[in-house]
């Protein structure tokens, strides 16, 4: 069974599971919208722990989670300037951006990831920004439940078999949303055509839509 963390004591805790996170380990963590499993993509041996815990399909990527907007435009520093704005505009927030993989690093992650070319980029608002600002981000990220089962909203809503294969959780209580993220496609942007929603979550189509047109960001 994971080694369990209250989200007030994480602060004292927060060295070793960085630690244990470069080592190979895998974590159930907290999200504004449903708790997730992460790892280090590029640990190959994680990554393919949470894929064979899931039960989840090779050929369906893994998102990733950073610790702020600045990071992922460091990483991914080949990010043209609408798609630019874009990540600007949609997080930190409950939206996972699929951007195009421009440049070498960002290249790497993404054939970790499972998806190479893209990305799909999360960040999270307070107060969870300070626990993954904390830990080695980017994160491989996906909900923490079996395919096909209900994503989980809190801590005991994670199936006992998923605990129990993972190394620590953090209990953070219940998910904000608990809702799945938005997924929103940037790469169009790119080519002068608009955002695409691929899967419609905490913030809805329109929202999305009339962001993007304003510039406006998540309250």
């Amino acid at each position: 069974m994971a080694r369990t963390i209250r989200l007030e004591d994480f602060q004292r805790e927060s060295a070793g599971l960085a630690g244990a996170l470069s080592g190979g380990a895998l974590a159930c963590l907290p999200t504004d919208t449903v708790y997730g499993l992460a790892c280090l993509p590029g640990h190959a041996g994680a990554v393919e722990r949470l894929y064979e815990l899931k039960g989840r399909d090779r050929g369906k990527p893994l998102a990733a989670v950073f610790g702020s907007v600045a990071q992922v435009e460091e990483l991914i520093d080949g990010l043209g300037p609408a798609a630019r704005r874009a990540v600007r505009t949609l997080l930190p927030g409950p939206v996972t951006a699929i951007v195009a993989a421009a440049g070498d690093a960002a290249a790497a992650l993404s054939s970790s990831l499972g998806s190479p070319g893209s990305v799909g980029v999360r960040v999270l608002p307070p107060p969870l920004d300070s626990l993954y600002r904390e830990l080695p981000t980017p994160l491989a990220l996906t909900s923490a439940n079996l395919s096909g089962q209900p994503d989980p909203c809190s801590l005991e809503e994670v199936a006992p078999q998923v605990l129990a294969a993972c190394d620590f959780a953090v209990d953070a209580g219940r998910c904000p949303l608990s809702t799945p993220s938005t997924v929103v496609d940037l790469r169009p942007l790119e080519v002068g055509e608009p955002a695409a929603v691929i899967r419609e979550g905490a913030v809805s189509a329109r929202q999305v839509r009339q962001r993007l047109s304003t510039g406006d960001s998540a309250p």
